[in-house]
């Protein structure tokens, strides 16, 4: 099977969020913050500067809201 071009798939699964142990909520938090950051870098290396910019401001809120 030929691997597509193109951009990178992304799967971030947000449902059922609600009724997860706090442990466990914030595991998915770390997780989805480091696949954020991961996105974030392949724009920064695109030279797609403004969306990565845009995305590292998502990214801090998401981290502040954890705290």
């Amino acid at each position: 099977m030929k691997r597509k071009r193109g951009r990178p798939r992304l799967y971030l699964a947000a449902s059922g969020v609600e009724d997860m142990p706090v442990a466990n909520t914030e595991e998915r938090l770390l997780a989805l913050l480091a696949t954020l950051e991961e996105c974030q870098a392949f724009l920064t290396d695109r030279a797609n500067t403004e969306t990565a910019r845009l995305l590292s401001l998502a990214i801090l809120e998401l981290r502040m809201e954890g705290d």
